[in-house]
This record gives structure tokens, sequence and C-alpha cells, in this order.
């Protein structure tokens, strides 16, 4: 009995991570294509967020959600996690560079 219990609630959270990381990279991806659609932000910070969304959904969240928690999964979801963190510092300092050379309106 609590074996089956045990088992369910570590595919239950399985489920609920590779979920969360194909949504994080899919809303990153979007993020992405507006930044590339715009002047506002350096082209390369669109397309490296293009491809930093495809990474979390494609590399860590679909395989999770279809093949389970190998090692592979892991290390490749800990490197993408490194990568996806040093994208929002990077963006970070765009969005605070960008903001103090805008003049505040009154």
């Amino acid at each position: 009995m609590h074996k089956n219990a045990t088992l369910t609630v570590i595919s239950l959270d399985t489920s609920i991570v590779a979920m969360s990381l194909t949504l994080t990279g899919f809303g990153i991806f979007l993020i992405g294509l507006a930044i590339v659609g715009t002047d506002d932000y350096p082209d390369w910070l669109g397309w490296l967020a293009l491809f930093v969304g495809a990474a979390v959904s494609v590399g860590s969240g679909i395989p999770l959600g279809f093949g389970g928690g190998t090692a592979q999964i892991a290390t490749a979801a800990l490197v993408i996690h490194w990568v996806v963190s040093a994208w929002y510092f990077i963006t970070a300092y765009c969005v605070w560079r960008k903001a103090s050379r805008t003049p505040w309106s009154s």
C-alpha cells in the first residue's frame, strides 16, 4: 500500500516539475520573440532568449515529462538553469541601462 502511494507522489512530482519547466521555457521563448521584434533592446538578447527558452522546454521539460528523471536529464537541467540565471541577469542589466538613459517624465 505505501509503495504505491510513494510511487504516485514521485510520479506526480515529476509531472509537475516537467510541466513547470516546459511552461517556463515557453515563456522565455515568447519574451525572446518580443525582444527580437523591437528596437528597444539588442537583437542578440532576444535570440539568446529564444535559444534558452527552447533549451529549457526541449532540453529538460519535455524529456522529463516523457522519460522520467534520469541522471542525464538532471545534469542538463542543472546546466540549463545556470544559463537561464545568466540570461536573467544580462536582461536585468540591459533593462537597467535603458532605464538609466531614459529621461523620467513628470
